[in-house]
């Protein structure tokens, strides 16, 4: 497994931050103890990456739709981000 991690050095004090492939967590603890790295955060590399999804096309319709509608009315361009924000 792919992990991601946080840290802070415990003799330079500098944060650290990287991935590692390792077996579990326990071995990302293990390898922090030896390197004299206190650990700030440790998740799967894939948690990571899924945090934020992509937009699709089926997202933006409604949205690009009533901004259609509040221009053709009028509604300047900046009024009508405005009132979809």
């Amino acid at each position: 497994m792919r992990f991601y991690y946080e840290g802070i050095e415990a003799t330079t004090k500098q944060a650290v931050a990287g991935e590692m492939e390792a077996v579990s967590q326990q071995e990302v603890i293990r390898w922090f103890e030896e390197q004299r790295i206190e650990a700030v955060a440790i998740q799967l590399a894939e948690e990571k990456e899924r945090a934020g999804r992509a937009v699709k096309n089926k997202d933006l319709v409604l949205p690009l739709q009533e901004m259609a509608v509040l221009t053709e009315q009028g509604v300047t361009l900046v009024d009508a981000l405005k009132a979809l924000s």
